[in-house]
C-alpha cells in the first residue's frame, strides 16, 4: 500500500504489529510505502523478513508500543527511515509512476 502526498497535522501513519490487541489482528501492513506525507506522529513498524518504508515524511516517529506479552519491537530507524524532515522528489510517486507506465496523457486525464 502507498500513502502518497498526504497531510494529517493532528493524526498518525500507523503500519503496526497489532499483536494481541483486540481480537489478535498481527500487522496491519507489510511491503507499505508512505512517501512525502506529513502526520503528528509516524509509527512504521517493521514486520519479520518484510519491510516498510517511511521516505520524505515529517512527523514525530514514535516508539513503537507493544501489547502486554509480545516482545519488543525495534526502535524507529534503520535504512527504511529516509530523508525524515524533507520532502524528496518525484512529490508524488503515484503520479511519477502513472506517467512512466502510461505517459503524460494519463496524468492530466486525472487533472494534474
Amino acid at each position: 500500500m502507498l500513502i502518497d502526498s498526504c497531510s494529517l497535522p493532528d493524526g498518525g501513519i500507523d503500519y503496526i504489529n497489532r499483536g494481541t490487541a483486540g481480537s489478535g489482528h498481527g500487522w496491519a501492513m507489510a511491503w507499505g510505502v508512505v512517501w512525502n506525507c506529513q502526520a503528528k506522529h509516524l509509527d512504521i513498524q517493521q514486520p519479520p523478513n518484510c519491510v516498510n518504508w517511511c521516505i520524505g515524511c515529517t512527523g514525530n516517529p514514535t516508539p513503537p508500543k507493544v501489547p502486554k506479552g509480545d516482545p519488543p519491537a525495534p526502535s524507529p530507524s534503520g535504512p527504511w527511515l529516509s530523508s525524515l524532515g524533507t520532502p524528496v522528489n518525484p512529490k508524488s510517486l503515484y503520479l511519477a509512476q502513472l506517467r512512466e507506465r502510461l505517459g503524460n496523457q494519463a496524468v492530466a486525464n486525472i487533472d494534474y
